[in-house]
């Protein structure tokens, strides 16, 4: 390696000359600074300086990747007779990383999945861009692939033996992560496929460190597949292969979490109707059961007409009735027309009009909170598309439930409590579990 001393006395515009430990084979590493700014300079080693092979290798790729401009790639700055300026990374290798953070990876960790996804789609994405520029890497490995301290992204650089259309020459190879074409040195096999293995390569290292996802040990042994035509073709496969797999993944889990959240859902308000409709005791039952036995009439007789109800027989059975969870508003209106229609007959009292009057005021009752939280939750379920915050619409609606009692309870204090109670709990009930019977209808779909 050339000392710090020579190397000054040959490069004047730089400073602060610090040697970076490399193991690159033909080219040696550095920090400098220009203009107050730190840069990367990679500098032929003593022994290649000279050589008309290696420095054409230095020019080619220093024009190669002067034109490129992506996120995951270093700015070339400059060409010199031995070296070529580029932008600092602040950041370790690949290699490094994985002994530093042996866990970063892996899929028993919290964020392993994600951050093997990151990775992944960075590097992948860096491997398109140069390949719809007509540019093979051919030098893969996790020593070219550059870990930020920040952010911890990827940077994958030299460009030292890049295959190009109009330079297809190119100097060497990695062995343990090259493709075997490269082994034979068919050069004119080499397609993105070639950078693919060592990919699939790439990926199968960090698996000795840290288990993968299936999914990646599945596209990892693809991309690593001897012939070129049973690979991925193109990083773009290997994009959409991963993002639907995960697609997947995700979608049963969303699958899981709905139909945990209805089960869920279903038995709290079964269980709050219960809580607030607690079974009779037999006594009570038995004094409610008319023991009269029943005149037998005469076959000429005329049948008696059915005994007209009392008001609190009449509230009972109209309570009872079942509300349409898909139109409850216009349903209460009719069993309204219906209980006045059945009582007209005997002049209604101001009673009875009330109790129809409380069946109307349960839904009117809830129009404050219903288009924020029933009425969106209605509306994604039924047009079979599920919306992000419907389950807190569900929960913020029967948060609300006691509240609308005790709104009905003030405005309807002279009819008995338990009347008011049970109509709101009926209402609560229909059109939940309505809701809930068409979201099970959906995913069963």
């Amino acid at each position: 390696m050339n000392s710090s001393s020579e190397f000054e006395s040959s490069v004047l515009p730089f400073s602060e000359l610090r040697p970076i430990p490399s193991n690159g084979s033909t080219c040696d590493a550095f920090c400098v600074r220009l203009h107050g700014k730190l840069h990367f300079l990679k500098r032929l080693k003593a022994e290649f300086a000279t050589n008309p092979r290696y420095v054409e290798a230095l020019r080619k790729e220093f024009e190669t990747a002067y034109q490129l401009e992506h996120t995951s790639l270093p700015r070339y700055i400059s060409l010199g007779n031995d070296y070529i300026l580029m932008e600092y990374i602040d950041g370790v290798t690949l290699t490094e990383f994985l002994k530093e953070n042996p866990q970063y990876f892996s899929s028993a960790s919290k964020d392993g999945h994600q951050h093997l996804h990151d990775f992944s789609l960075q590097l992948l994405q860096a491997l398109e861009y140069l390949h719809s520029h007509q540019i093979l890497h051919l030098d893969l490995k996790p020593d070219n692939i550059l870990i930020t301290r920040i952010h911890h992204d990827v940077r994958l650089v030299d460009f030292g033996f890049c295959y190009t259309d109009c330079r297809p020459f190119t100097t060497g190879h990695t062995d343990a992560f090259a493709a075997p074409e490269q082994l034979s040195a068919d050069s004119e096999s080499y397609t993105p496929s070639t950078d693919l293995y060592a990919f699939g390569r790439i990926l199968q290292t960090i698996g000795e460190v840290s288990p993968l996802p299936i999914i990646y040990n599945k596209v990892s042994l693809q991309c690593a597949e001897p012939l070129p035509i049973h690979r991925y073709q193109t990083a773009t496969e290997v994009i959409q292969a991963i993002h639907k797999e995960n697609s997947h993944r995700y979608r049963w889990l969303i699958a899981l979490v709905i139909v945990f959240v209805i089960v869920i859902t279903f038995f709290i308000i079964r269980s709050s109707f219960f809580i607030s409709h607690p079974f009779q005791s037999n006594e009570v039952e038995k004094e409610s059961i008319d023991t009269t036995p029943v005149k037998e009439l005469p076959l000429s007789q005329p049948e008696e007409k059915e005994p007209e109800l009392s008001k609190d027989e009449l509230l009972k059975d109209t309570i009872q009735k079942p509300i349409s969870p898909v139109f409850p508003d216009a349903h209460l209106e009719k069993i309204e027309t219906n209980t006045l229609d059945n009582t007209s007959s005997t002049s209604p009292s101001d009673d009875t009009s009330r109790h129809a009057s409380l069946l109307r005021s349960v839904p009117q009752a809830y129009s404050d909170i219903y288009h924020s939280t029933i009425g969106p939750f209605r509306d994604s379920v039924f047009s079979a598309s599920v919306q992000e915050h419907w389950s807190e619409a569900l929960h913020q609606f029967l948060q609300e439930s006691p509240s609308i009692e005790e709104k009905l309870q003030h405005d309807y204090s002279d009819l008995p409590a338990e009347d008011v109670s049970e109509a709101v709990q009926r209402y609560i009930k229909n059109e939940t579990e309505g809701i809930v019977l068409q979201m099970i209808l959906n995913i069963q779909k």
